[in-house]
């Protein structure tokens, strides 16, 4: 079956923007809500709108998708909890999908009216002053320097110019980001977020070979600390 034929629901939780996505048969509908918090409550009465407004019900639907991180560790494992139920529920399997490369695909490829980037660098706040960053081409599958945690100051282009940055790591380290690219950023993009669109997408052309059993999705979360433990806060002399 191919990306033109397939039926997935998409889930996307890990950041501040909440949303859910329809492609069917490669035609993709989303709705989307940015809030603080409460994704867990709204993320399932979205699914359940769009399936209700295209006369669906999820078994029948070929798989789930959902965005597995990195990002805000509570969002990932709402979106992956939230995931999994409907998967099981409804005897389907889930096509994982990392965050950077949902953020990317919005502008790799993107709807009308907009201009796709050849290469982008998409960063997420992972607070703490760093960075979860990427970067992807549309010449090739695949990340071309894969997913990583950094400081703002010391991302790296691997050699390419004309990148176009986005995401919310740009919109609060901008100004070291743009230092440690040494010129090779063309524009970046404020105020966007990993949306379940591109989820959908991603996954609709991966397509069911990709998928995992729901008992086997696993988080993307780089980095295994929320916050600096007590002792390591006295190490380094801060209250």
């Amino acid at each position: 079956m191919n990306a033109s034929e397939l039926n997935i629901l998409a889930l996307d939780t890990v950041t501040e923007a909440c949303s859910v996505a329809l492609n069917l048969r490669g035609a993709v509908t989303q709705q989307l809500e940015v809030a603080a918090n409460g994704h867990s409550r709204r993320v399932l009465g979205m699914a359940q709108h769009l399936l209700s407004a295209c006369g669906l019900n999820l078994r029948e639907l070929d798989a789930l998708a959902v965005d597995i991180g990195p990002g805000s560790f509570t969002g990932v494992r709402i979106g992956i909890g939230v995931a999994q139920g409907l998967a099981y529920g409804a005897g389907l399997k889930v096509i994982p999908v990392n965050s950077l490369e949902a953020l990317a695909e919005g502008v790799l490829r993107p709807g009308d009216g907009e201009t796709a980037a050849a290469t982008v660098l998409p960063a997420i706040d992972a607070r703490m002053g760093q960075v979860y960053c990427a970067l992807y081409g549309s010449a090739a599958p695949g990340a071309i320097i894969e997913p990583a945690l950094s400081a703002p100051g010391q991302v790296a282009n691997g050699g390419h110019a004309n990148i176009t940055g986005i995401g919310s790591g740009w919109d609060r380290h901008a100004p070291a980001l743009l230092e440690a690219l040494n010129g090779s950023v063309s524009r970046w993009l404020a105020g966007r977020h990993p949306e379940a669109a591109g989820v959908a997408r991603i996954a609709a052309v991966r397509g069911l070979q990709s998928a995992v059993s729901p008992l086997h999705l696993r988080a993307t979360y780089i980095r295994n600390e929320v916050a600096k433990t007590t002792a390591q806060r006295r190490a380094s002399g801060a209250p």
